[in-house]
């Protein structure tokens, strides 16, 4: 296992191992590491691509497998920055990806990338942020995409994507597993239209002000639990076909309906359990039938601290957020707990036991 290191005033002519004879560029740092364990740091700044061209001198990012790109500021594994790759100084005619996560097998040795950011800049219709491939356990982490056409998209079974965040882009998050995840301003927030099977959950995310669906899930069995859509152009959640399941969601202020369940001629395979709504323009629910929507949760104000300034923590007001809190099960035999509703107060992460607190603006 080797460390290698990349800052912005490196050079590729060093030998990368420290900070001091550092790399000036990822894409070069990850044409070096390439065994099984090999890690390498790179410390906050910009670093623009200047070539389409897979691990070279300012060319792109392919991580290979077993081993992690991982951002820092000040001391390696800090995580207090994200270190920029942009697109600025490349005009693209054909799409292209920012951090490619490599194909490995049916193990944990797989490509990770941890609290870097990639921005599209001028090229956000070709540019896509991180493409988590068809690695088992390929990951990102505390990672960002701005600008991009994909922010985060998975081409495979069961890469996902954990404490990250998507703005600006046409798909925040597309056809991956999301765990505590963030995505604003996009056209679509999440969205999955299911290939090659695998796991495409929704656990603790937030899509809010994005132009079209919060949460949109199409074909084969999907579950989103603990999820927040907020202020988007269209239904906060759209679930179609086959069985789709959401628990303990939270669909405010969607310029469509807050629960829009289309089964065809499945009817009833869409099921909602502990789900709440207000304010949606449309109503809470676009289908006929409501006896698939389990102890359902209808507010009589906003359940939000500020959700305008995003953000989304749980109020104390009674017929909005203190009517989220602390919601006691009763159907299940011999289970005798609670929880909140929504991505906020209900989900794990940063460091702490599940079922804490964690806002992915954090």
């Amino acid at each position: 296992m080797t460390a290698y290191y990349v800052t912005t005033s490196g050079s590729d002519s060093n030998n990368g191992l420290t900070e001091g004879t550092a790399f000036a560029t990822p894409g070069y740092a990850a044409s070096q590491a390439r065994t099984l364990g090999d890690v390498v740091y790179v410390k906050e700044g910009t670093y623009n691509f200047t070539t389409t061209s897979q691990n070279v001198s300012g060319g792109l990012l392919s991580i290979a497998k077993g081993v992690r790109f991982e951002g820092y500021k000040t001391t390696p594994q800090d995580r207090l920055a994200n270190p920029v790759l942009s697109f600025s100084l490349l005009t693209l005619s054909s799409s292209v990806y920012g951090v490619v996560l490599e194909t490995g097998g049916f193990d944990s040795l797989e490509p990770l990338v941890v609290s870097l950011t990639v921005d599209g800049s001028n090229n956000s219709s070709l540019a896509s942020g991180f493409s988590i491939g068809s690695a088992y356990n390929a990951g990102s982490y505390y990672c960002k995409a701005a600008n991009c056409y994909y922010g985060f998209i998975g081409t495979g079974n069961y890469g996902g994507a954990t404490a990250c965040e998507s703005s600006n882009c046409t798909f925040g998050f597309y056809n991956l597993r999301c765990l505590s995840c963030y995505a604003s301003s996009c056209v679509n927030g999440f969205y999955v239209y299911a290939i090659n099977g695998g796991d495409k959950s929704f656990i603790g995310c937030i899509s809010a002000n994005n132009t079209g669906m919060g949460f949109y899930a199409r074909n084969q069995s999907h579950i989103a639990d603990s999820c927040t859509a907020y202020g988007n152009g269209s239904n906060g959640f759209f679930m179609y076909y086959d069985s789709q399941q959401l628990t303990r969601c939270l669909s405010v202020s969607n310029s469509g309906y807050g629960f829009a369940l289309l089964a065809g001629s499945n009817a009833g395979a869409e099921k909602l359990w502990y789900c709440a709504d207000y304010n949606n323009a449309s109503g809470r629910l676009k289908t006929g039938n409501t006896n698939y929507d389990f102890n359902p949760i209808s507010l009589s104000s906003d359940p939000f601290v500020l959700a305008s300034s995003g953000d989304f923590r749980l109020n104390n007001n009674a017929g909005g957020g203190e009517d989220l809190r602390h919601v006691q099960t009763t159907e299940i035999v011999g289970f005798n707990n609670c929880f909140d509703i929504g991505a906020i107060d209900a989900v794990i992460l940063k460091d702490q036991n599940p079922r804490t607190s964690f806002h992915p603006l954090v």
